[in-house]
């Protein structure tokens, strides 16, 4: 195809009537909140650009021979933000899904083509199979969460490609190293596609300026091996895992607000403490254990053949429109049983210290004494070990340090910093009067 013009643009109404011409060719858009998008042809979808960009576009498509010119150039930027303004997109509807050049409606399973006419970024790239058959990801999911949790899994997957947080829940995966966690993310980032999922952690995400910018226009944001200290600010959390509108801003833009729909997903070794004790927090956190561990460490997902994937996709699009319908995951607790297994994973030590502690003002015990115990009890109940610094800053909280004294075997004596108030449960110890607070 030949070019849109050649020649200099002499005067505005030349200049507009080629604009008209040139989006023909080249789909733009300039939205509400100031941002370029371009219409990929190849991948079915939009994409955010910057001015550079557009003029490039614009050069490709034109012999505009005074285009380097500044005047000209911002009078074809001004053109362009209007003409396109006025060709807006439509948005996708909540239960629409984008496959390949497809967009479905899993609800009532209409199709059609995407195109510029859609404001459409999240194509998932496998085909949609034939089967829902997928045997290798199937193994390797009961192998990480057990049979019980696998239609669990798969409906995280599935819900991954809506662009919509209808359900506001959170999935954090927990457990100590090599098993599976990590995997199962990079199955998850396979099959939705390297474009449409974003990574961070939690404080940048969700505590700093220009953090929630990463979510935008993603189907997930992804937090691998996240071992982070007390959760003390949600606001921003809940507002983009609850479907309300959060700041988004750009370095050298604006700020606007944005309706979240990028899927929060966090591997975690162990939780961290969290301020917030609202039921809107714990509601929405589902924690998946992943209790295994294996030595082998191979390419788990190279054993997966494409044709699973394909299935995979069939799969999702069941388990998308029955969740929509049910508006809940599979197994999921309520929100006291929530709340309890996330206080006794966050904070572990406060369950040893019930199991395995009495309080009583005549008795103390061995700092020394109750960090080894401490963390043998963590190492045998799967949490990670604590260092000296983080034992003492918790107990710090509810008991008084002093110095105690002990009689060794020998019978000579000798003083320690000790934990007072406390004693081992069933143990009668005789302890000296001799104390130093």
């Amino acid at each position: 195809m030949g070019k849109v013009f050649r020649g200099e643009i002499r005067n505005i109404a030349d200049l507009d009537r080629q604009m008209e011409e040139v989006l023909k060719k080249v789909p733009l858009y300039y939205d509400d909140n100031k941002l370029w998008y371009r219409w990929n042809f190849e991948d079915f979808k939009w994409e955010l650009v910057d001015e550079t960009d557009i003029l490039i576009s614009i050069d490709e498509e034109t012999d505009i021979a005074n285009i380097s010119q500044r005047m000209i150039n911002s009078q074809i930027i001004t053109a362009l933000k209007m003409a396109s303004r006025k060709k807006r997109p439509r948005d996708l509807r909540n239960t629409q899904v984008q496959i390949k050049s497809k967009i479905v409606d899993v609800a009532s399973g209409e199709e059609m083509d995407a195109s510029p006419d859609y404001f459409c970024f999240n194509p998932i790239e496998w085909e949609v199979g034939e089967s829902e058959e997928t045997p290798t990801i199937d193994s390797l999911m009961v192998e990480w969460v057990g049979k019980e949790n696998t239609k669990k899994m798969y409906q995280w997957i599935a819900y991954q490609m809506l662009p919509e947080y209808i359900i506001h829940r959170v999935f954090i995966l927990i457990g100590n190293g090599s098993n599976g966690k990590s995997t199962f993310i990079d199955l998850l980032r396979r099959f939705i596609g390297d474009n449409n999922y974003s990574a961070g952690d939690y404080e940048t995400v969700f505590g700093r300026r220009f953090g929630t910018s990463i979510l935008y226009k993603k189907l997930s944001v992804l937090m691998p091996e996240s071992d982070f200290g007390k959760i003390s600010n949600t606001a921003t959390f809940k507002s983009a895992t609850g479907g309300d509108a959060i700041p988004v801003e750009f370095k050298n833009k604006g700020v606007f607000n944005y309706k979240n729909y990028a899927k929060v997903t966090i591997s975690a070794n162990s939780l961290p403490p969290t301020l917030d004790k609202t039921d809107s927090f714990y509601r929405r956190v589902n924690i998946v254990d992943f209790p295994n561990q294996f030595k082998e460490k191979y390419d788990v997902l190279g054993s997966i053949p494409d044709y699973e994937f394909n299935n995979l996709a069939c799969k999702c699009l069941r388990l998308l429109k029955e969740l929509i319908k049910e508006g809940i995951f599979d197994k999921e607790k309520d929100i006291d049983k929530k709340r309890e297994k996330y206080e006794k994973l966050s904070n572990p030590l406060s369950v040893f210290i019930e199991d395995e502690l009495d309080e009583n003002s005549d008795h103390y015990i061995s700092k020394r004494e109750f960090n080894t115990k401490a963390n043998r009890w963590l190492r045998d109940h799967s949490h990670r070990s604590l260092t000296n610094k983080e034992i003492t800053k918790f107990m710090k909280e509810m008991y008084q340090e002093g110095w105690g004294s002990f009689v060794c075997d020998k019978g000579e004596k000798r003083s320690e910093r000790v934990w007072m108030g406390v004693k081992w449960k069933g143990e009668e110890v005789k302890i000296s009067e001799e104390r130093i607070d």
